[in-house]
């Protein structure tokens, strides 16, 4: 079994040669350095002391400043995180596009799992039929059309095009 090895003293190495001799020093001082002695050594202590009292009373002020950081009620968020939601039971799982119909829709939904719609695929039925051929005429690019060509530019100007070779 290993053990740590003790840190030695020197006073604990001249205690064991010269049993009490800081009794016959302490004897040879004058009372007057022994009083100051005990002072230095009481002042030190008392003096850590005050430090801890003086920083426990700005630690107190500060907790009382923070109590007036805590958030109005009125402008606190009204929303039950997830976790909350699926331990009470009222967590709907579902599409962003489904939900509680507006005045509007033909279908009856609400957040309930069964009884949602897909609301994208109606999405014509907001519009006559007039309208809605008109805004078929004026569709944007699809951006991943347009990327595949780009990317097709890319490596036919790579294939067909002349590269310069710089030899070092």
């Amino acid at each position: 079994m290993m053990r740590l090895s003790q840190k030695r003293q020197a006073g604990d190495l001249l205690g064991t040669m010269f049993p009490g001799y800081k009794d016959k020093i302490w004897a040879q001082f004058s009372n007057d350095v022994k009083a100051r002695l005990i002072t230095r050594k009481m002042d030190a202590y008392e003096s850590q002391i005050a430090l801890h009292k003086q920083w426990g009373n700005i630690l107190t002020q500060y907790k009382d400043i923070e109590k007036s950081f805590k958030p109005l009620h009125k402008a606190r968020k009204p929303a039950v995180d997830w976790r909350r939601q699926e331990v009470r039971g009222t967590l709907h799982v579902g599409r962003f596009y489904e939900g509680p119909s507006s005045s509007e829709a033909t279908v009856p939904s609400d957040y309930t799992p069964g009884n949602t719609f897909n609301r994208m695929d109606n999405v014509h039925a907001l519009f006559s039929d007039k309208e809605w051929a008109d805004r078929k005429n004026f569709r944007s690019w699809d951006m991943v059309k347009f990327s595949y060509y780009l990317l097709g530019g890319f490596f036919a100007y790579r294939l067909y095009g002349d590269w310069p070779i710089v030899w070092c």
